[in-house]
């Protein structure tokens, strides 16, 4: 009686790079499956034959990342201890600007902006269509 179906898949190095590539990446398991072997694998198969790699991979780039940045902190680089300052420690930038206007009576007004620079409110903005403004219609 003859064999049905295709042969039983066979990892390959290769193969594992390219799952434990794929993964650090962050691209998802039925997006992963159809480039690995020749002609792609279930999911199912992905997981039982890449278990390690998938579980492994972000946490593999993650500590190549912090490595690099660790030895730029050790060589002394600025760029490196601000980084790390500001994702790690929680530090932010801070700048306050003054500004002299006149009132309604031509005397000195002082006004005051307090600019945080503190992580991702422009990417924020752009997501919920942008600032929002007052309609002048009433």
């Amino acid at each position: 009686m003859a064999k049905r179906g295709q042969p039983p898949y066979k990892p390959t190095e290769a193969d594992r790079t390219t799952v434990l590539v794929m993964t650090a990446a962050g691209i998802k398991q039925e997006d992963i499956a159809p480039c690995i072997g020749a002609f792609g694998i279930d999911p199912k198969t992905l997981r039982r034959h890449f278990r390690r790699e998938l579980s492994i991979g972000v946490a593999k780039v993650n500590a190549l990342c912090s490595q690099g940045i660790v030895r730029a902190m050790q060589n002394g680089e600025a760029w490196s201890l601000c980084f790390w300052a500001k994702a790690r420690m929680g530090w932010r930038e801070r700048s306050t600007h003054e500004h002299q206007m006149l009132d309604e009576q031509g005397q000195p007004a002082k006004l005051r902006i307090t600019v945080e620079h503190v992580g991702q409110p422009a990417v924020r903005d752009r997501e919920e269509g942008g600032p929002r403004r007052e309609s002048s219609e009433s």
